[in-house]
Parts: C-alpha cells; structure tokens; sequence
C-alpha cells in the first residue's frame, strides 16, 4: 500500500511539474531570455580605474518592445493613451506617428515602438510584473568580445524601422540590441554605475560629466558605448524620440 501511494504521489509531482513547465512557455517570459549572473566591468566609468561589478542572474526580454505589445498595453491601461496621457509623463511627442491611441497601421505591428518615455516604459514593464533593466545589466547583457558594426551610429534615422528580429542573436541569445533602436534603461541618465546595480534610488541624477570630458573607456575604439552613454545622458524621463524603444528584464 505504501508503494503504492509512493507511485500516486510520484505521478501527481510528474504532471505538476509538466503543467508548470506548460504554462511558463505560455507566459510572458517564454519571450525572455536567462542572463547567467558573473563578473562584469562595464565600458565606461567615471573613475580613475575600472571596477569589477557582480551582475545577478536576470531574465530579459529578447527583442525590444512592438508597437503591437504597447498597443494591447494602452488599451488595457487608457490612462497611457496618446489623448490621455498626462504632460508631465511624456512630451508632446508621445506616440506622434500613431494616428490616435487605439490605431496603428497593423503593417507596423511588428516594429519595435518609440515615441514613449521613460515613464510610460516603466508602466509597461511594470504591468508584465516586470522592470526596466539597468544601465549595467543592459551592457552586461549586449557585451560581445567581437567589435560592433559602427555603420548604425553613423547613420541618420530611417522613417521605416525594420521589424524587431531581424538582427542575429548575440551570443546570449538576445536579438536587437544594436543597429535597430536606442534603448531606456531604468538609470537612464545616471553614468555612474552603481555598486549595487539592484537597488538604485528613487531619484534619477543627471550627471555632467561628459560636458567636463571626463571619462575613462576601457576601449578607446569602443565608440558605440560612448554614444550610448553620451546619448542616455541627455535624456529627460518625458522625452519620447522616433529612434528610442526599450525592453524589459525581470528579477529570478
């Protein structure tokens, strides 16, 4: 009778596992991608000498955010719509090449959405009981060994951005981190990295430094993370771009 029971329960742990496993490739993360945790040190610093970071284990989205996605996102929040949306989250920019909240052409469906800010961003991600990926996590999960195509930094914005997947997958298995859109980050526009890249405060700091020319890169040839840096650090939590999209990462 024991054996028995043992069998029962073995097989009841069986299906509940396979169910689980079901439902997480149903789930919101089966889009994600895991980003073992090791010892990073970014590109740039404001410091003399380079620090080595711990970066946690971390899943990420694998292509940035469509503008299909943000569309079943407003029309489930109408407080982020285009006529909705209060000035102070975003400028007057917001979803300008929607033609209202709820209309988009579906031949755009899959392009990766810009014209949002980093506040309505934040919403996004938070809504999928996600969040914004850091600044350190972003460049610790695009980093290759081999050099970026610099053709894309040069390049004016087309009016048309391809569709999101276009790109090969880097070595993580991530696509779309370059030669597509700028990405937000949660500390956009704090070029300090933080030693704890999990807890950054509540007040996002605007630095300077780059007006001063400071700055060390570990790669002088490295310019992609310059412009990056560079770029985010002029940014304004209401600014919303053609060029710039984000994606969302979330905690293990």
């Amino acid at each position: 009778m024991k054996f028995k029971a043992y069998k029962k329960t073995l097989i009841l742990a069986l299906f509940s596992i396979f169910f689980s496993l079901a439902s997480y490739s149903n789930s919101s993360e089966s889009n994600m991608v895991l980003v073992k945790g090791s010892k990073f040190i970014p590109p740039f610093t404001l410091e003399k000498n380079f620090k080595e970071f711990k970066i946690k284990s971390f899943l990420i989205d694998k292509y940035p955010v469509t503008k299909k996605e943000y569309l079943n996102f407003i029309k489930n929040n109408p407080k982020w719509q285009k006529d909705k949306i209060p000035s102070v989250f975003a400028d007057d920019s917001y979803l300008s090449d929607w033609s209202n909240s709820l209309s988009i052409d579906t031949k755009k469906y899959n392009e990766p959405v810009t014209y949002v800010s980093w506040f309505s961003a934040k919403a996004y991600c938070n809504s999928k009981q996600k969040r914004l990926p850091t600044t350190l996590e972003w460049e610790f999960a695009s980093y290759e060994e081999k050099s970026e195509d610099l053709d894309w930094y040069w390049k004016p914005q087309v009016k048309n951005i391809p569709f999101v997947g276009k790109n090969n997958s880097n070595s993580k298995g991530i696509n779309d981190f370059h030669n597509l859109v700028w990405e937000l980050t949660y500390d956009f526009n704090n070029s300090v990295i933080n030693e704890d890249n999990r807890e950054i405060s509540g007040t996002i700091q605007k630095v300077d430094a780059f007006c001063g020319g400071t700055g060390n890169f570990k790669d002088k040839k490295d310019y992609p993370a310059f412009a990056r840096y560079s770029f985010r650090s002029t940014l304004k939590s209401d600014t919303t771009l053609n060029s710039l999209g984000f994606r969302c990462a979330k905690d293990l």
